[in-house]
């Protein structure tokens, strides 16, 4: 699959898990933020996936890569409290994710495994 198709292929699926865990607006009062909160969320999960280590990462590689794509990102700052205001919201779709595919939250998002221990051969 193409980093193209699994962009476009996360994003469907955020948006079809974010209607059901969201069910009233999150925001009531102030501008609406320039890009949508399954966006913002989308980038994270692709980011995490292509083992992209903090915020600030993820939002150069998607500022520098995929700007066409997402021409609102804008400014660091602003993305990383948009990050930081959608944390449980990401929290229970990657839960949601989880339970879906059938992994775990260390397997789905790191996407490396850590041996827990050794077995001893005698």
């Amino acid at each position: 699959m193409s980093i193209h198709k699994f962009i476009i292929s996360i994003y469907l699926i955020i948006e079809e898990i974010y209607l059901f865990i969201v069910t009233k607006p999150l925001r009531t009062r102030g501008f609406p933020p320039a890009l949508s909160d399954i966006e913002i969320i989308t980038m994270q999960i692709v980011g995490e996936f292509l083992i992209l280590d903090s915020d600030k990462n993820i939002w150069m590689y998607f500022k520098h890569n995929w700007i066409e794509w997402f021409p609102q990102l804008g400014s660091y700052p602003n993305f990383c409290k948009h990050c930081a205001n959608l944390w449980n919201i990401n929290q229970q779709i990657t839960a949601k994710l989880s339970f879906r595919f059938g992994a775990d939250n260390i397997h789905f998002i790191d996407g490396f495994p850590i041996p827990v221990f050794l077995l001893a051969y005698f």
